[in-house]
């Protein structure tokens, strides 16, 4: 994104990304808090050029707490006006994304670490306490999230 910037100027854009529901032993969902906003998302980011989205998925989970992942299914594909997002800067991104089930595979015994850049928090939540601490804008994505866990969905 920050590469056509330039030529482009805070003019909307579609950014094409993924994120991952990772899912601990115990049901606890692995959620991250943004820096800028302090919004608790699924650990999410754009695709780089030449990567697959489900290695971007893998790398963002990895960026942003630490962790390794392996995506086990496409739990959806989303689009909707509830993901265009204006950053501080002026920024417009129209998000089309890819949401994975993935599972933990690394040996940190799933002790997350926030980047201290992009994430300022990072927990395993309940699926309750998941739903209470978004955006009531943001419930429905995160129930069809959970509801799918098992097989896909499409979101318009």
């Amino acid at each position: 994104v920050a590469q056509v910037r330039p030529f482009i100027g805070n003019d909307r854009l579609i950014g094409v990304g993924a994120s991952a529901v990772v899912v601990r032993e115990d049901g606890r969902i692995l959620m991250v808090q943004r820096s800028d906003n302090g919004l608790w998302l699924f650990p999410a980011g754009y695709a780089d050029l030449g990567e697959t989205v489900a290695h971007t998925a893998v790398r963002e989970v990895r960026e942003e707490t630490n962790l390794h992942i392996v995506p086990e299914r496409i739990i959806g594909v989303y689009s909707s006006p509830l993901f265009h997002h204006t950053y501080p800067n002026g920024h417009q991104v129209k998000n089309v994304g890819v949401l994975f089930r993935a599972r933990l595979v690394d040996s940190a015994n799933g002790l997350p670490q926030a980047d201290g850049d992009e994430i300022s928090s990072v927990a395993w939540m309940t699926p309750q306490e998941m739903l209470t601490r978004t955006l009531p804008a943001y419930r429905p994505y995160f129930e069809a999230a959970l509801q799918h866990l098992t097989e896909g969905y499409f979101v318009t």
